[in-house]
């Protein structure tokens, strides 16, 4: 909140009461006390500074007069009479100011006569001495008169006038060779009759005065009613107008004083006793005596603050003029407060000081307590509270005080008002623009023990449009009752604690609100609970901080996670073609429709959430033109699974059925998970994780659902808690997923993760398929771990199709789930956690036949989610799915279709982390991906064009890397390794055909398939490729290993015709003494030398343990595999090593023979020695200078003892490779 005000301050000055001065004359100066010159004396305690300098313009002063002589100005800066411009201004011993009639020293009259004394008299109004027993006393007696002679009466007026620039040039240049001091200018002259040329002159004169910080006062003629005179008139000159009487207040106006909207302000000008010619006194009139009494009230306001501009000082003088004199102040509504007689009125020197300058106190005031805690911004400066600050009178002053001053003696403390305004009333509006006034020397944010009540909107989220609210004291809303925009401060209301007060509030909300947040609102409740759109309670500390009036959108959602839990089918179409979806959102499950592909939608069970309390997590499906939805609802002891259809009848679907799945699944904060499938015989199972403490696990329920309207729901109980649970799973059991066929025989698949309970970073997917069985029984068919083997460490949300079912006993299916695993990325591939690595994740898009191990395919890049859905055709025969996933937080949101070709990978156009996609009846044409967007309140959901449109686009067309990997799986350890991203000189090489319904059995059946189409290759083209390999857990993979087991991965460069091997390269094994080996690298090969030739490249997996093995097919946008290095080798006469290596020892441990091989990429000077653990040698196995090549070499520990012993490799200038191996007698 701001509020910005224009203040008259005030300032507290010391009291110094002071006796009468003695001055001869000092009874005859009533005008000086009728503008409070005495008082400002007696309250200020001061009578004006020496470093305050007036500079006097006219026809010299008398300096040598009995009352002036003590107070004329003395240039220090000078040596008087030694003929030297000692302070270097160019004018020689100016040492009392300065004569430019005869460009001398003597500043006194040409004579001592009455017509040459003009200054004279105007020095002694101004400074003349107080208190020695003479004469009169000055306005401001401390400070020092500067005589400035530039008028004689021996001179023409047009002399007089071009000696006036010069005149005024000296008293600013006298400024700035003293910034110490303040000079201020009298010039009670008007310039009738001056020329063009001298009017400028002066005028620029008088501007560089100004600008150098010089106050100017001046009278505005004695004419009559003529206009102002020049220089009166000029806008930064004050023009001082003449005021008779006063003595008994009964000022008035002299009829020659001229007239105008320039003049400023008026000061008494008649009847004035001050100084004359040769020592002598005399009463005076005229404007030519107000100006002075002006200078010198200035004079004495910048005695006291010497840094006020001249601005400031005129606003001073302005603003705190007593109107009198019966003139009309407000003849021009632009010019308040001012005349064009007296200007703002008539001057006073105590009321300037008190309420034109002072210091201002802000504070924060807690229920009439000033308190230290807390800010307060001023001028957009934040101080703390009980900050003194000195302003000018009128000074605009913007203030921000803190909404809310938090624990303060244990309360929370809202602002609700200023201390005062110009009305002085408290003003409890948050934006208030308002003049205060002078007596207020502390400005308070008054702040009051509160309790908040804000009144707004809510659109899931999201906070616009109007709502009406009020105070009241009756049934109905009254006057107070107003429009405000939600969410702003102004909806806000406070109570005091302490007084208890309760005062009643009505508030209404409107029925629906249009177009905000891209869609329309329909009222839902407010978030007590209320249905009413109208809503009266009285308020009091028991009452709810934050009243919000709940409104529903069409496809709306504040829920980031509404749609989320892929594994869970939310979209679908029925055999009509509408489109159904079901979300959370403001702890309810919503359920829309839509007739025209999605292109608008409407949100069902007459525009209710479905079900009667908190509910969430919901599931869909279809048969035929019913849907069926099952969700987690919260009951009075912890949640249920609900079931509810809906029905097409007459062109329109309503409700039917409304039951209970399952009356206990746990407390409602742990995620049941429910899943859904209806089909064949109208039968159904939805899958769910009951979080009953004893009974957790995945469970489900079979039931049919009759084809009569209404519809009846029969629950085919397996035991007496109603339910079946699926076999050997338990609390670690999670995210089910269920389909089932309309066309074959009620055969069901579930499929779920598994957590490892060990490890929650580790888990599989397992798929059972279930029978229907006679007298709606079900049978246990088949279980599979589906992930088990495939490479990948964490799989989580599995999403499950039954692609067909033709036979009684089978069971086919597709799934879909997300694999993530660990990716060590070094710089040369030695064991994790030693020398320098990088450590990610990979996330991606893994896809099988549940019953097929041997057969993978891996999807994307930093994969969120997946989800599948079939297509059928009029006889509800699968004839195709499709797999989607997000991928990069849910920037992008991917496809495939089943023919698994990765030219056939799409972009979908949409975004979101959470995707799903609809099953059709017709092909792909009706089926559309649907994501949800979560960037910003309200969420929303963005549908893609059908899937048999994608590609059209060129955007829509994804360039895809891929790769091969082979998996070996060694009891629950997992040895991967993939090539990919094959190309020469930038063309893609594929890899050789692989048929998702292709048999691998043995090893050789794997080797087969992970190797490339033939390409050339010659010493002109360059070979590009990636490698990755690891181990799921390098602790795990060398427990699994045997003494003497061995797992080997390499990758070769095999010539086509004749297979003869022109490069080995990444080398790899695993045994059960180094198991930890992993990398992440691209290659780039060149082979100088090279004719031209048909290549291949290969992975050769060897394995002696017995494994079991699989094979993925990675594909996505480059790079499938995560580079981080890129390494530059070359092929040597075809057969050479392209780098310096040394193998681990086999066997090992060993007993008491093994060998050793190592490979040189050039010829080196080498040696390979063995160490004791000590580090002693004992052995030299090789040493001289040897040909490029691979090289083994035997060692014997007969004589030797068991343990471990090192064994280094030494080439170059200083370079070694060091390795272990184990002697085991």
């Amino acid at each position: 909140m701001k509020t910005k005000l224009f203040l008259l301050l005030f300032v507290t000055v010391t009291s110094l009461l002071r006796g009468q001065p003695n001055d001869t004359y000092w009874s005859s100066q009533h005008w000086l006390r009728t503008i409070s010159v005495d008082s400002l004396w007696t309250h200020a305690g001061t009578y004006g500074s020496s470093n305050i300098i007036i500079a006097v313009i006219g026809m010299g002063v008398e300096i040598t007069h009995e009352d002036l002589a003590a107070n004329i100005w003395v240039n220090n800066g000078e040596v008087p009479n030694n003929f030297i411009d000692d302070d270097d201004n160019e004018f020689i011993d100016d040492v009392n100011g300065w004569n430019f009639v005869e460009n001398s020293n003597d500043v006194n009259p040409d004579a001592l006569t009455s017509n040459h004394s003009h200054e004279t008299k105007v020095a002694g109004l101004i400074a003349a001495v107080r208190n020695n027993s003479k004469g009169i006393s000055g306005i401001a007696p401390g400070c020092r008169i500067m005589p400035v002679k530039f008028w004689s009466h021996q001179s023409t007026k047009e002399q007089n006038f071009e000696r006036l620039p010069a005149a005024l040039l000296y008293v600013r240049d006298m400024q700035l060779l003293f910034p110490s001091k303040r000079f201020i200018i009298n010039l009670s002259y008007q310039l009738t009759g001056i020329s063009v040329a001298d009017s400028i002159a002066v005028y620029n004169a008088l501007l560089e005065c100004h600008l150098a910080n010089i106050p100017i006062f001046a009278g505005p003629g004695n004419d009559h009613n003529d206009p102002v005179r020049f220089p009166a008139n000029v806008p930064f000159v004050n023009s001082v107008s003449e005021l008779g009487g006063g003595e008994n207040n009964d000022f008035t106006v002299i009829g020659s004083t001229n007239r105008g909207a320039e003049n400023d302000f008026a000061a008494p000008g008649t009847a004035q006793y001050t100084t004359a010619e040769n020592n002598s006194y005399l009463l005076f009139d005229g404007a030519s005596m107000s100006s002075p009494v002006a200078a010198g009230v200035a004079a004495l306001l910048l005695s006291i603050k010497p840094d006020l501009t001249p601005d400031q000082l005129t606003r001073i003088l302005r603003e705190t003029a007593s109107q009198v004199g019966g003139v009309d102040y407000y003849w021009n509504s632009q010019l308040p407060g001012q005349s064009i007689e007296l200007g703002y009125g008539k001057i006073d020197a105590l009321e300037a000081t008190l309420k034109g300058m002072f210091d201002v106190t802000f504070s924060n005031n807690v229920e009439g307590n000033t308190t230290s805690f807390g800010q307060i911004k001023i001028n957009n400066t934040w101080y703390p509270t009980s900050t003194s600050l000195p302003f000018i009178v009128a000074d605009a002053i913007e203030t921000e005080a803190e909404n809310t001053l938090f624990n303060y003696n244990g309360y929370s403390n809202r602002f609700y008002s200023w201390n005062y305004t110009e009305s002085a009333i408290y003003d409890r509006a948050f934006n208030n623009s308002f003049k205060a006034i002078s007596e207020y020397s502390i400005i308070n944010a008054l702040y009051k023990k509160t309790k908040t009540l804000t009144i707004k909107n809510y659109l899931e989220g999201g906070s616009a449009g109007l709502i009406k609210f009020g105070e009241t004291g009756s049934g109905s809303i009254t006057g107070d009752f107003k429009d405000r925009s939600s969410g702003y401060q102004e909806n806000a209301f406070y109570y005091n604690f302490n007084q208890n007060v309760k005062i009643e509030y009505k508030s209404e909300a409107y029925n629906t609100h249009s177009n905000l947040f891209g869609t329309n609102w329909n009222f839902f409740k407010w978030e007590n609970g209320s249905g009413s759109t109208v809503r009266q309670e009285q308020i009091n500390s028991n009452t709810s901080s934050e009243w919000k009036a709940m409104y529903k959108g069409v496809s709306r959602s504040d829920n980031a996670a509404g749609f989320s839990n892929t594994s869970q089918r939310k979209f679908v179409r029925d055999l009509a073609g509408n489109l159904h979806k079901v979300y959370e959102s403001m702890d309810n499950v919503w359920y829309e429709l839509s007739t025209n592909n999605g292109s608008s939608w409407s949100i069902m069970n007459g525009g209710a959430p479905l079900g009667a309390s908190k509910s969430k997590l919901p599931s869909i499906d279809n048969f035929g033109n019913s849907v069926v939805i099952v969700f987690q609802e919260e009951t009075a002891s912890g949640s249920k699974i609900s079931l509810r259809t809906f029905n097409l009848s007459s062109g329109s679907y309503y409700a039917d059925i409304y039951t209970t799945l399952a009356s206990s699944v746990g407390q409602y904060s742990i995620n049941a998970n429910p899943a859904v499938t209806w089909g064949y015989l109208r039968q159904g199972i939805a899958a769910y994780q009951n979080g009953t403490e004893g009974q957790e696990g995945i469970k489900f329920a079979h039931f049919t659902i009759s084809e009569q309207v209404p519809c009846s729901l029969t629950i085919h109980t397996h035991d007496d808690l109603g339910y079946y649970p699926v076999i050997e799973t338990s609390e670690y059991s999670v995210t089910p997923s269920v389909y089932g066929d309309d066309n074959g025989g009620g055969q069901f698949a579930v499929a779920w993760e598994e957590i490892d309970k060990s490890n929650a970073e580790y888990s599989d997917i397992y798929c059972m398929f279930l029978k229907r069985g006679s007298n709606n029984t079900i049978t246990f068919h088949k279980v599979f771990n589906v992930s088990a083997g495939r490479g990948y460490t964490k799989n989580s949300n599995p999403s499950l199709v039954t692609v067909y079912i033709n036979q009684p006993d089978s069971v086919r299916a597709r799934l879909s789930w997300v694999g993530s695993r660990e990716i060590v990325s070094e710089e040369e591939s030695f064991e994790k956690g030693t020398g320098t690595e990088t450590v990610t994740y990979e996330y991606r898009t893994m896809f099988a036949d549940p019953e097929n191990t041997a057969n993978t395919w891996v999807f994307g890049n930093e994969v969120d989610g997946t989800n599948m859905n079939i297509t059928v055709n009029g006889s509800y025969q699968v004839n195709g799915y499709i797999i989607s996933w997000s991928e990069d937080g849910g920037s992008a949101v991917k496809c495939i279709n089943s023919s698994l070709n990765p030219n056939n990978i799409k972009n979908m156009g949409i975004s979101g982390k959470d995707v799903q996609i609809n099953n059709s009846y017709s092909g792909t044409s009706s089926m559309f991906g649907l994501g949800f967007q979560t960037p910003s309140l309200p969420y929303s959901f963005a549908q893609s064009a059908a899937i048999s449109s994608l590609g059209l686009n060129k955007e829509q067309n994804v360039l895809i890397s891929k790769a091969r990997e082979g998996v070996i799986l060694k009891d629950t350890a997992q040895f991967y390794f993939s090539l990919g991203d094959i190309s020469v000189d930038g063309n893609e090489v594929e890899f050789v055909e692989l048929s998702d319904t292709a048999q691998l059995h043995s090893i050789s059946d794997f080797n087969q398939y992970l190797q490339s189409k033939p390409f050339m290759m010659s010493e002109s083209k360059v070979l590009q490729y990636s490698v990755q390999y690891g181990v799921s857990d390098s602790a795990e993979a060398g427990s699994v290993l045997a003494a003497g087991e061995k797992i080997r991965y390499r990758v070769e460069l095999v010539e086509s015709d004749g297979g003869t091997v022109l490069g080995t390269f990444d080398d790899v094994s695993y045994t059960s003494d180094y198991s930890g080996r992993y990398n992440n690298i691209s290659y780039v090969v060149s082979a100088p030398g090279m004719a031209e030739t048909s290549v291949y490249l290969r992975l050769i997996m060897e394995d002696n343990t017995g494994s079991k093995y699989s094979l993925s097919q990675k594909f996505a946008e480059p790079d499938n595999i995560r580079k981080r290095k890129h390494r530059a080798i070359q092929i040597e006469n075809g057969t050479n090593p392209y780098e310096y290596s040394l193998s681990q020892n086999y066997p090992n441990p060993f007993n008491p023979v093994t060998e050793i091989e190592f490979a040189l990429p050039e010829q080196s000077d080498v040696t390979l020695k063995v160490f004791d653990i000590l580090g002693k040698e004992i052995a030299t196995l090789a040493s001289g200078n040897y040909s490029a090549g691979r090289y083994t070499v035997p060692f014997d520990g007969t004589n030797h003892a068991s343990g471990v012993y090192i064994y280094k490799l030494s080439y170059g200038k200083g370079q070694n490779i060091t390795r272990k191996m184990t002697l085991l007698k």
